[in-house]
């Protein structure tokens, strides 16, 4: 399945992006931003992605991976939704687009207007999680001051969480509200048809 941005598009990732999915995870700068290791056992890491990809959408737990493309089809990063809890709607999302040329802000912000729309009206979700480590400055103060487009609400800290470089630092908490959502989506929208900008993409 395929949810349309307005300059990207989020595809349900199945068994045939696992090589490209491993692929991710074994790059340097992903897992340290994300998971401090990288996989040195490429076949096993790919057997247990085949596993989660197939397990997706299951009563609790599992996992939902999403593949950041641009309108020409080029995969540029991943976006996945962990420990998704079905009775209390509620998710953890990670991001990180891996292609250097797509980091502008305006591919980092549709990736976000489009996967909370999914998490939000698709995936009927109360509540989105995010969480980042203190030693990623340019996301935390992007998340931090906010942006024209939205804005998350820091929750706390989980001290010495992560381990890099031989330090441990803290992970961040962020978190939006369904209400929340819907109240950016009203303000958000009257602003860019008063400025004649279409965007029913996002609707």
């Amino acid at each position: 399945m395929i949810f349309k941005g307005k300059i990207l598009n989020l595809r349900e990732a199945d068994t045939n992006d696992v090589k490209l999915i491993a692929k991710y995870m074994t790059d340097e700068e992903f897992c340290y931003l994300l998971f401090g290791t990288k996989s040195e056992d490429v076949p096993k890491l790919e057997n247990e992605i085949a596993l989660l990809i197939g397990k997706g959408g299951g009563i609790f737990g599992y996992d939902f991976y999403y593949v950041i493309e641009t309108k020409q089809k080029e995969p540029i990063g991943l976006v996945i939704f962990r420990n998704i809890d079905w009775k209390n709607r509620n998710l953890t999302y990670e991001l990180i687009i891996t292609e250097k040329k797509y980091r502008g802000r305006k591919y980092g912000v549709d990736t976000i207007l489009t996967s909370f729309m999914l998490a939000f009206k698709e995936l009927n979700m109360h509540k989105v999680m995010g969480r980042i480590h203190s030693f990623n400055g340019r996301m935390l103060k992007f998340i931090e001051q906010g942006s024209p487009v939205f804005k998350m609400t820091k929750e706390g800290s989980l001290r010495g969480q992560a381990f890099r470089d031989g330090k441990y630092y803290d992970t961040i908490v962020f978190s939006m509200l369904e209400s929340e959502y819907q109240k950016f989506r009203k303000t958000f929208f009257a602003r860019m048809y008063y400025l004649g900008v279409k965007l029913a993409v996002w609707k």
